[in-house]
């Protein structure tokens, strides 16, 4: 007796078990061999597991991020950030794909099929104390699944003469909630 949703065929002396199974973009097809002591694989099963990944959803996902405070490294230093106490919605394609969240200024980048998040924001800024174009890097990277993604801050000057050297950083937490 099988369950609902399970389909048992002998092939060859190979058991192929087959199973349609629910996932949020939609319905997909498994076969997966159930082979016997004395036999290998049946071929057809190496055929349909050389057919691919099911067909991409199209489906929209989205998580909550939430920054708290930013202190910079060393504390006397001024940072360009735009993320602390701040929340924003991160929109990314279910199966993968590019990924956005805007905070003061969006926060762009890819997300992969696992859930592994890379996002970046640059900002441009003359600094009084030298005189200097500058340009911070702002990187939110992590795991979504892990349920804590790292903000990271990082500054260079990118226009001007006897600039300070870059040594303003930071770093820290960003709670994300799934949606």
């Amino acid at each position: 007796m099988t369950a609902p949703g399970v389909a048992l065929t002998i092939a060859a002396g190979t058991a192929l078990a087959a199973f349609a199974a629910c996932t949020p973009g939609g319905s997909v097809f498994v076969v997966a061999p159930v082979m016997d002591a004395d036999a290998g694989p049946h071929p057809a099963t190496s055929a349909l597991a050389a057919a691919g990944p099911a067909p991409s959803s199209n489906k929209t996902c989205e998580a909550t991020l939430r920054v708290g405070v930013v202190v910079p490294t060393p504390p006397t230093c001024w940072l360009d950030q735009k993320v602390a106490h701040k929340t924003a919605v991160l929109r990314y394609p279910c199966d993968g794909g590019p990924a956005s969240a805007p905070f003061a200024i969006p926060f762009e980048g890819l997300i992969d099929d696992g859930g592994s998040v890379d996002l970046v924001a640059r900002t441009t800024y003359r600094w009084s104390g030298d005189g200097c174009n500058w340009e911070s890097t702002q990187r939110i990277r992590g795991v979504l699944a892990e349920g804590e993604l790292t903000y990271t801050y990082e500054e260079q000057p990118i226009e001007g003469t006897g600039c300070s050297p870059a040594y303003c950083k930071a770093r820290t937490a960003v709670a994300v909630q799934l949606r």
